[in-house]
């Protein structure tokens, strides 16, 4: 019997398109030398920090879940199911198997859209243990019904500080969160987590290069803010070349420090320069502000 990814739901909500997605009882095994042997005798294992990740294609229904900066994990946790495969190569309707983490953290990793492919999104889950439960268990999975596959975001257009970009080809946002375990008392297992940073870095690759200087970016940066800096994840529509109307998109809109990166070049293939927005606190917006409902041509 053979297993593969299908799918996950986290606080209850199913997410499909699926990529990949693990868990990982994060072990350290620490094992001692004493004077006077070659062969260690002890070990133990000292700390276990769970880690489950999954990336979609389905990047506003995760983002609709876990938000720009993440959230704890309720009474329905964070589950990964595998589909169990027949010996004739087809899924099977039973034998599936669940792994899943019930108390934790779920915060946003990464989107990257790229010109030509579907974008895609990553997240994480820092789990901590309750009680005597442990913090990642396994059981027979009922895989979901009615999810589908029919998603493709692509990159759209990008305005930093007010300037306009064209001729893009990867955006990639990190959304910097920094979850770490707190372990203490002699524990095996973090009994509780504590978030140390958010800030999201967003870096772009343009073939603009007049985007510099006095008729762009100066080399001193610029001050971006969430009324005049933006990109758009357009939808495409399946089957075609054209992208969908109406309120289909995703747009994103952040304040930061944007500055201009490496320009380069090889050969007659063309040259390409980087951007990145640093992101800020204005104390009024969240660091990520997004609209999964966006119309690039209202009326």
């Amino acid at each position: 019997m053979t297993f593969s990814a299908h799918s996950a739901a986290i606080n209850g909500t199913n997410i499909g398109a699926i990529i990949s997605q693990s868990i990982d009882p994060g072990i350290e095994v620490q094992s001692d030398v004493a004077a006077g042997f070659v062969k260690p005798q002890y070990g133990e294992i000292v700390s276990a920090n769970g880690i489950g990740s999954l990336s979609t294609y389905d990047i506003a229904g995760l983002l609709a879940i876990v938000g720009a900066e993440g959230v704890c994990l309720d009474e329905n946790g964070f589950v990964l199911n595998f589909a169990s495969w027949t010996a004739c190569g087809a899924v099977a309707t039973s034998g599936h198997i669940a792994r899943s983490i019930a108390k934790g953290f779920v915060f946003p990793d990464s989107i990257t859209l790229q010109h030509g492919s579907r974008g895609n999104m990553s997240a994480r889950v820092a789990a901590y243990r309750e009680g005597a439960n442990d913090p990642i268990t396994t059981g027979a999975a009922t895989l979901p019904t009615g999810l589908t596959d029919e998603l493709g975001y692509h990159l759209g257009p990008i305005t930093v500080a007010g300037i306009t970009f064209t001729r893009n080809t990867t955006v990639s946002i990190n959304f910097g969160i920094e979850v770490e375990p707190e372990i203490d008392d002699g524990d095996t297992y973090p009994l509780s987590l504590r978030v140390k940073k958010v800030q999201p870095i967003i870096d772009i690759t343009t073939k603009d290069l007049s985007q510099f200087g006095s008729s762009g970016i100066p080399i001193g940066g610029i001050r971006a803010t969430h009324s005049n800096t933006s990109l758009v994840a357009r939808k495409r529509v399946i089957g075609t070349g054209t992208y969908a109307t109406g309120t289909s998109h995703l747009e994103m809109t952040f304040d930061g420090v944007a500055q201009v990166g490496v320009t380069e070049g090889s050969g007659n293939d063309s040259a390409t320069m980087g951007v990145r927005i640093t992101t800020l606190d204005d104390k009024t917006n969240a660091m990520i502000v997004f609209d999964p409902a966006f119309d690039l041509n209202p009326t």
